[in-house]
């Protein structure tokens, strides 16, 4: 049987980054995905990420920001009883550049880097 999800859209918030034991962190985060049609409407989707996949939202992913994820559907129990849904992300991804959100001029290749005094950490 499968149990396979994949969604595109957009960050819902910043992801809510919780630490479990040392190295173990979990993302908490919802993705807005707009449907098609005469009525267009938001879904939006509660997600979850562990570990690597954590990290990786946690450093660049933010509020607006386009995203692509693979995952599967998960049920469960809130505290109160309540059957509750969410998606776990296995993988996520940029849909298209980042060139936009985060442009750094690179210096060209072979040419000599001048940082001032003040720049340097020691």
């Amino acid at each position: 049987m499968l149990n396979i999800v994949s969604i595109q859209g957009r960050m819902g918030g910043d992801p809510s980054i919780f630490a479990y034991g040392e190295d173990k962190e979990k993302a908490v985060f919802s993705v807005a995905c707009q449907r098609d049609g005469k009525e267009a409407t938001t879904d939006w989707i509660p997600c979850v990420a562990w570990g690597w996949t954590a990290a990786m939202l946690k450093r660049w992913f933010r509020k607006g920001d386009s995203i692509i994820l693979y995952g599967r559907l998960e049920t469960y129990k809130d505290k109160e009883g309540k059957d509750k849904m969410n998606v776990v992300a296995d993988r996520v991804y940029f849909p298209g550049s980042r060139k936009d959100k985060y442009d750094e001029t690179l210096p060209d290749e072979g040419s000599e880097i001048v940082y001032a005094d003040e720049d340097l950490p020691f």
